[in-house]
């Protein structure tokens, strides 16, 4: 990772997507490890780390890697990748182009954590085409049914009506108000230890 911002940001969108899809059992999320994708079947010769992808159809398990041969043949559904001064022209060429023609991944998001920059691309008949934001400046990913946009210079997920997916924390301060709530109505059931 680049910078603490980048770390963050990663760290970030994983748990939205976590969360977004709490539900499923065959969703795989993940970020900075390696895809394998080698022809001749061998790790460590033709490999990329994407910052962020997402496998729909996977089993949540435990993975050091994502080995294409060993998962059917399987190659992420959604790549982000967050750029930065020394990656942005590798993350926006060769690496695309390798998502485009090898991994023939359906949805390519590139976020700048610094510029605040977010560029989406889609595969149409085998090569990626650039997206256009919607009018509150998001762009839609149909593989994950949710919009990525900027809040607070981060790049975030939101529901399909709009609405951010929150964030652990968020998730926890609104369960603290919900108990502070029924603490002071008398309705909290006591802690057990």
């Amino acid at each position: 990772m680049e910078t603490v911002k980048h770390v963050q940001q990663m760290k970030l969108l994983l748990d939205l997507i976590e969360w977004a899809f709490r539900d499923r059992d065959d969703v795989f999320a993940s970020g900075n490890i390696t895809i394998d994708f080698s022809p001749k079947q061998l790790r460590r010769q033709d490999f990329r780390s994407p910052d962020v992808f997402v496998v729909l159809g996977a089993a949540q398990r435990p993975r050091n890697s994502w080995v294409v041969w060993q998962e059917g043949g399987k190659f992420p559904d959604v790549i982000v990748e967050l750029l930065s001064s020394s990656t942005r022209e590798k993350d926006l060429g060769p690496k695309k182009d390798i998502y485009q023609d090898v991994f023939k991944t359906p949805e390519y998001y590139a976020f700048d954590p610094e510029t605040e920059e977010l560029f989406g691309f889609e595969l149409v008949e085998g090569r990626y085409r650039k997206r256009t934001p919607d009018a509150s400046g998001r762009l839609w990913s149909k593989a994950l049914g949710h919009h990525f946009g900027i809040e607070q210079g981060l790049l975030r997920l939101y529901t399909r009506e709009g609405l951010p997916v929150p964030t652990g924390m968020e998730r926890g301060l609104r369960a603290e108000a919900a108990e502070r709530q029924l603490t002071q109505l008398g309705l909290a059931v006591p802690a057990t230890g």
